[in-house]
C-alpha cells in the first residue's frame, strides 16, 4: 500500500478567498481494480441506436451466475434488460425426442410473451418472471450440466401461475398440445381445485 498525504484547501463561496485546512491522508493500492479515467463500455440502445444510456437497476441472479442490468436510453426513454454472464460449459437441454440444444432464456421468453399477449402484464413484469425461472433452473441443476425440457416447461407453468391464470392455460395448451376442448376444461378444472 502506497501512503500519500495532502493539504486541504477550502474555497470560501462568498469572498473567493483560499482556505488552508489540515492535510489529507490517503491510503491506496499502487495497481487499484478500478480506474476512474477507463472509458466505461456502453450499451446501444435496440430502439434508436444511442451509446447515452443509464443504469437504473442491476440484479444478481440467485445462482450468482449472472448480473441483470435494467437500463434506460438517455436519447429516447427506452427502457431495456441487459445481462452480465459469466462464460462457462453451457446447460444442454434434453428434448422430448432426445436431440440435445444449449439452454437459452430468449426461448422460454418468447412462449411466455406468446400467451401474455394482450394481458395486462407488463414487460417489467415479463423480465422478472424471466429471471425467477433461469434461476429456479440453475438451482435445480446444481452441478449438472444437462436438464430435460420437461423440467423448464413445469418451472415455467408453475411461476406463470402465480402471475396470471390466462396465461397460464394458454401456455399450458402449447406446452403440453392440447389438441381438443376437453383438454382444456381438465386443466382448467384442476386448477379450480388447486386454488379452492
Amino acid at each position: 500500500m502506497e501512503h500519500y498525504v495532502y493539504p486541504l484547501v477550502f474555497v470560501s463561496r462568498n469572498s473567493g478567498r483560499y482556505l488552508l485546512g489540515t492535510t489529507l491522508s490517503i491510503a491506496f493500492s499502487p495497481s487499484p481494480l478500478y480506474h476512474k479515467d477507463e472509458k466505461e463500455e456502453k450499451m446501444r440502445c435496440p430502439r434508436c441506436s444511442s451509446l447515452e444510456d443509464k443504469v437504473l437497476e442491476s440484479r444478481q441472479n440467485a445462482s450468482g451466475t449472472a448480473i441483470r442490468r435494467r437500463r434506460e436510453c438517455l436519447a429516447c426513454g427506452y427502457r431495456s434488460t441487459s445481462y452480465e454472464r459469466i462464460e462457462d460449459k453451457p446447460v444442454m437441454v434434453i428434448k422430448r425426442d432426445g436431440r440435445r440444444e444449449m439452454f437459452d432464456i430468449s426461448k422460454v421468453g418468447r412462449g411466455i410473451r406468446s400467451c401474455t399477449e394482450k394481458l395486462s402484464i407488463s414487460e417489467h413484469r415479463i423480465e422478472t418472471l424471466l429471471q425467477n425461472i433461469e434461476d429456479a433452473i440453475m438451482l435445480k441443476l446444481g452441478n449438472r450440466r444437462e436438464i430435460s425440457s420437461t423440467e423448464i416447461g413445469e418451472e415455467a407453468l408453475r411461476q406463470l401461475k402465480t402471475v396470471d391464470l390466462v396465461a397460464y392455460v394458454r401456455f399450458a395448451a402449447v406446452y403440453k398440445a392440447f389438441n381438443d376442448i376437453e383438454q382444456f376444461i381438465g386443466e382448467i378444472k384442476q386448477l379450480d381445485k388447486e386454488l379452492n
